[in-house]
């Protein structure tokens, strides 16, 4: 089996896994669905994806788990897994859906306190967007200024 192939393989079981986390269950006593796990397992899927150069199934994956970490208002971790997607996407120049993911990704860094790490996307967010579409780019860095400010008070 190549090294690819076992990739991929474990890349589905930790979908498989992150499924189990979903399930609940009278027998077992399990009433909620258990989010962090299941994010926590497609995190790991999507690192086996990248490594088999897959980096679409390993932004989807990541997307599911910014779900997941939403659902239990794990706003700064939803905010990483969505960062994380958009530069899968940048990598391979989906690069309108990537900006909206890190748009998205800036508002959770906020929303969760952590000005810094939005500025820090921000800026990522402008350099993705500079060759492909300069004027967008100044959008997103006014955007960075807005940030220091509110970060100066």
């Amino acid at each position: 089996m190549s090294a690819n192939a076992s990739r991929l393989k474990e890349a589905s079981e930790c979908e498989r896994k992150a499924e189990d986390c979903m399930k609940t269950s009278m027998i077992k006593l399990k009433f909620k669905p258990d989010y962090d796990g299941a994010a926590y397992s497609l995190e790991r899927a999507a690192v086996c994806y990248r490594n088999a150069q897959e980096p679409r199934k390993a932004a989807d994956s990541l997307l599911k788990a910014a779900q997941y970490y939403q659902e239990n208002r794990n706003l700064f971790h939803a905010a990483k897994a969505r960062e994380g997607a958009a530069m899968l996407l940048r990598d391979i120049k989906e690069f309108s859906e990537a900006v909206k993911l890190f748009e998205k990704a800036i508002d959770g860094y906020a929303e969760s306190g952590s000005l810094d790490t939005a500025a820090m996307t921000v800026e990522k967010a402008a350099d993705v967007l500079k060759n492909d579409d300069p004027k967008k780019a100044l959008a997103v860095s006014w955007r960075r200024r807005h940030l220091d400010k509110s970060t100066d008070r």
